[in-house]
């Protein structure tokens, strides 16, 4: 089987070629060709194309590792592998051969030590051409299928681009890896797409608008109420990726162990406008803050490569849903995600899959940076659902927690004037207290009354008390409070809720089957 097929450039136009190739000299690439000029030197040593050894010999049951060249002319091809020591990074040669068309050989990945490995070409001669490299093993492979879900709302044009993206490089692919594999829906939040020119294999469900966490559960529920498919794969709408990364998915989710078949696999956060800088590899949440891990690495460079690839503590570890698969055996085991509308819905249900996160390189979206996204009026769902899912998830979340997570904010957004900030804040504090989230219709109305919040005459000074002494209303209910929440979250994972709050037909009636 191929695992995944090493691309010679992206399929977008703003997306960084280092991270597929390194040359020495002059290339072209036309149709899918790579053309070289004599003495030319390649490199796939790259984010998206190099091999990342330690992750497949820990995670998966790939053992021998096959990489194939398909070409014309004379050139070189050298298996090369890395690893990060003391003194910096070592390379060795695994292997060179000298070669006339086609390169085809085999590593036994039990007897190397690297943490990546990645083939380099060598034109030997003017006129040498590469039409095709890639990665295979012969593995006994396990029966999965991929439902690719898309939650968008009034995106039309990102959509449409990536649908465009899957049926180019799927469809239209002269032997496509995913073909007949994936199916995908996109859950339409804003009742805007219509299904002109929409290939079969995807479809646009019409849906609320509840958010994201509404917008993906109806995906979720939709992939359930089909019992062909093995995983989901959740993608937010306005990002750009590469059919790299959904092959790299499919091949990891075909070969995994069983020890981590309910492990979820998160796709890193490349910045839109920094092609090559990534954002956030994944990170964690302790009831207080969050930690990014993986910021600020520049994925040209090989020594990032290899640094990428380091395992994150896991105490409080999530995976963002711009690009997130989940396996259909841990979504019934832990039933569907809150109904937060947006913010920490992927959070709360990383942490209720008790932090099983992986991630690989190769694996991620290009994404607007959040400091860059983020709206002043998401701080109000920050503020609650934190809240909500820290008492969820932490078990011994006290009152010393809370005072931690309110006052922090509260000294921040003070000091710095932000009325706006403290606006939300009171409002997030005063609907906390309940102890619950709203209905969907409720949902709607609390949306309208979010965005409608403005800075009001209510002084600075004023505000910050009012947030104080919601702080200490909520601290003196705290261990009530708790137990309140905990014994009612059980309702949100279940269909029967998620149904009503949909609005759906009994026609869904099958996902019911989750053992919840």
């Amino acid at each position: 089987m191929r695992l995944y097929e090493i691309r010679f450039s992206s399929e977008g136009k703003t997306e960084e070629s280092e991270l597929y190739l390194k040359s020495s000299g002059p290339i072209s690439i036309v149709d899918n060709r790579l053309s070289l000029e004599k003495g030319t030197q390649i490199s796939f040593g790259t984010y998206f194309n190099s091999f990342s050894v330690r992750k497949w010999k820990k995670y998966t049951s790939v053992s021998d590792l096959e990489i194939r060249v398909e070409g014309k002319g004379e050139f070189s091809v050298r298996i090369v592998g890395a690893k990060l020591a003391k003194a910096g990074i070592v390379y060795d040669v695994l292997l060179e051969r000298e070669c006339q068309g086609n390169f085809n050989e085999k590593i036994n990945l039990n007897v190397i030590d690297c943490d990546l490995l990645y083939p380099e070409i060598i034109a030997k001669k003017a006129n040498c051409e590469i039409y095709e490299v890639g990665y295979h093993s012969g593995f006994g492979e396990n029966e999965a299928r991929l439902a690719v879900v898309f939650c968008t709302f009034k995106r039309e044009d990102f959509i449409k681009e990536n649908l465009k993206n899957l049926k180019s490089g799927i469809l239209e692919h002269r032997n496509s890896l995913l073909r007949n594999r994936i199916q995908t829906y996109v859950i339409d939040n804003g009742r805007t797409l219509n299904n002109e020119n929409i290939p079969d294999f995807i479809r646009v469900i019409p849906n609320p608008n509840l958010g994201g966490a509404g917008g993906f559960t109806r995906g979720i529920i939709e992939v359930l109420s089909n019992s062909s498919f093995s995983h989901i794969l959740l993608l937010d709408d306005d990002i750009k990726f590469s059919i790299t990364s959904l092959e790299i998915v499919y091949s990891f989710i075909s070969a995994i162990k069983e020890d981590y078949a309910e492990h979820f696999i998160g796709g890193g956060l490349i910045d839109l406008e920094i092609p090559y800088l990534q954002y956030e590899r994944n990170a964690s949440w302790n009831g207080v803050s969050t930690r990014i891990n993986g910021s600020n690495l520049d994925l040209r460079i090989t020594e990032n490569l290899i640094r990428n690839e380091i395992e994150d503590e896991t105490q409080g570890l999530y995976a963002g849903w711009w690009f997130c698969c989940l396996p259909v055996k841990s979504v019934k085991k832990l039933g569907f995600p809150l109904p937060f509308f947006l913010k920490g819905d992927d959070v709360e249900y990383s942490l209720r899959n008790e932090s099983k996160i992986l991630t690989v390189n190769g694996i991620a979206a290009w994404h607007e940076a959040f400091p860059k996204k983020t709206r002043k009026w998401n701080y109000y769902y920050q503020i609650r659902n934190y809240l909500f899912l820290s008492v969820l998830r932490f078990e011994n979340y006290d009152r010393t927690d809370l005072l931690k997570f309110s006052l922090y904010r509260l000294i921040k957004n003070t000091f710095t004037r932000n009325h706006l900030a403290l606006e939300y804040t009171r409002k997030a504090l005063y609907d906390f207290q309940t102890g619950e989230l709203p209905e969907s219709s409720e949902a709607q109305l609390l949306q309208k009354s979010v965005l409608a919040l403005k800075p009001g005459t209510d002084s600075l000074i004023k505000l910050g008390l009012e947030c104080l002494s919601l702080t200490f209303r909520i601290w003196k209910i705290f261990p009530e409070l708790s137990t309140k929440i905990r014994k009612n979250a059980d309702r949100y994972y279940r269909f029967p809720f998620w149904s009503e709050y949909l609005n759906l037909d009994n026609k869904k009636d099958s996902a019911t089957d989750m053992g919840h």
